[in-house]
């Protein structure tokens, strides 16, 4: 009862954050928890995309297989759902509704129950995952945080949990997250931000997604994306008291060593999708 008690004030209002690998996610999100009015969780969710599939199949399937569902339960959708946000949240914060996540946050005073009103994980929605998450939440919001694909691909490259595919799986890889998160652009429950706009000015970029999101700007998630640089290349440590922006303006051209078939790899399978986001391919 506590733990319903305390998370009641949010379990109904997530905010997902969506991109591909090395895009910029995990910084957004922990940077997005520094807010005094979002609780977030730092590692990924991806069991919230099954949850959104699973409404996607009750709400929008075929109508003989709805009915069919329809005719086999024993208990009523709105049941389903309080149980499925209930699921969707201890996931991600734990069980009991989070209690012993919020407890452990309120001592340290990184979580106020008066003061939240967003809670807020990173997870891999397809459109259709995405419909079914709006089903259960009418009021979830997205973000989407995309980069250009030359410097994801370099990354990934160098990235221990991404270095041993081929270059050519690797360009395939962002190419289809690129395409699978496209809709986002559109979604009128979503806004876009680009890796490289939070770095150089993410004081722009914050405003812009507390705007979205209608809360009042905080400055804490734009110092910390300022001095904390997430993941680096290669390791999974995070690094505190940085200049992030100078750090990454000291690094050249993520292509300079490629080599002319990694470039016509490039090319070829990301063409697409770099100018359909807006990015120019320099070789």
């Amino acid at each position: 009862m506590l733990g319903k008690i305390l998370s009641a004030r949010i379990i109904a209002r997530p905010i997902f954050v969506v991109g591909g690998s090395r895009s910029g996610t995990s910084v957004l999100v922990q940077a997005l928890g520094k807010h005094a009015s979002i609780y977030s969780f730092k590692g990924e969710a991806p069991f919230l995309t099954d949850i959104g599939g699973m409404v996607h199949n009750l709400e929008y399937a075929p109508e003989r297989e709805i009915n069919y569902y329809k005719n086999s339960l024993r208990v009523s959708h709105g049941y389903i759902y309080d149980t499925l946000r209930r699921l969707a949240y201890e996931s991600v914060f734990g069980k009991r509704y989070g209690l012993t996540r919020m407890l452990k946050d309120m001592a340290g005073r990184e979580f106020n129950p008066l003061a939240k009103e967003f809670w807020c994980a990173k997870t891999f929605p397809n459109q259709n995952v995405a419909k079914g998450l709006v089903k259960l939440y009418p009021g979830a919001k997205f973000i989407l945080i995309h980069r250009n694909g030359i410097d994801a691909v370099h990354s990934r490259t160098q990235f221990h949990g991404f270095r041993d595919l081929d270059f050519r799986r690797q360009c395939e890889e962002w190419a289809r997250s690129a395409g699978q998160f496209a809709y986002l652009f559109d979604h009128e429950g979503a806004v876009t931000v680009k890796q490289e706009d939070l770095i150089a000015d993410p004081q722009a970029v914050f405003r812009k997604i507390c705007e979205h999101l209608a809360v009042e700007y905080d400055p804490r998630p734009a110092e910390f994306t300022s001095t904390h640089q997430v993941h680096p290349l290669a390791t999974e440590s995070t690094s505190a008291n940085v200049d992030v922006r100078e750090v990454m303006s000291q690094r050249g051209p993520a292509h300079e060593n490629w080599t002319i078939e990694q470039r016509q790899a490039f090319r070829e399978v990301c063409a697409e999708a770099m100018d359909r986001m807006g990015y120019v391919i320099p070789f």
